[in-house]
């Protein structure tokens, strides 16, 4: 799939689909207002996690370490989706709001 959920189909017509996007290394899924990491679905063990919901939620000084960290990597993209962030870093599942 495109970035932004666009693909062609088999007629060549262009296809957008509004609840899937790709950010940078980052395959989102919307629900609600929050955009979910696929990631949170299929941890390291190649299971489904049995509980999305977040561990931790940033604070604004965490906020700017994740956006330092992930701009390091170059991946920092994925803080650009509208709404809330339900991101899978480090083994952990993190609510982002961004700053307050």
């Amino acid at each position: 799939m495109a970035r932004g959920g666009r693909f062609l189909d088999g007629n060549l017509k262009e296809i957008r689909l509004a609840n899937i996007q790709q950010r940078n290394d980052k395959s989102l899924f919307r629900r609600g207002v929050t955009w979910v990491d696929s990631q949170v679905f299929e941890q390291a063990s190649g299971k489904s996690a049995a509980d999305p919901r977040p561990r931790h939620r940033l604070r604004d000084p965490e906020y700017f370490e994740l956006a330092r960290r992930l701009a390091d990597e170059k991946r920092s993209g994925v803080l650009a989706v509208n709404g809330q962030l339900l991101l899978l870093l480090d083994g952990k599942r993190i609510l982002v709001k961004g700053p307050a």
